[in-house]
């Protein structure tokens, strides 16, 4: 993540990030992600997104 900007990378990553996690693709919608994953930059920028994710949940535990 670039600070309090987002690029417009980031602000796509955002967009298929909720995708994935709404459970529920399309194979359009799949195949569109992975061509779009296919770029490195990409595939960094959804990858930051999970990482964040998955330190957001180990910290709710150790809040909860």
């Amino acid at each position: 993540m670039s600070g309090l900007r987002e690029t417009p990378r980031e602000q796509e990553a955002a967009r298929w990030f909720a995708a994935l996690r709404r459970g529920v693709m399309s194979l359009e919608e799949r195949s569109a992600f992975e061509a779009w994953r296919g770029d490195a930059a990409n595939a960094r920028a959804i990858a930051d997104l999970e990482r964040i994710w998955g330190a957001l949940g180990v910290l709710q535990g150790q809040f909860a």
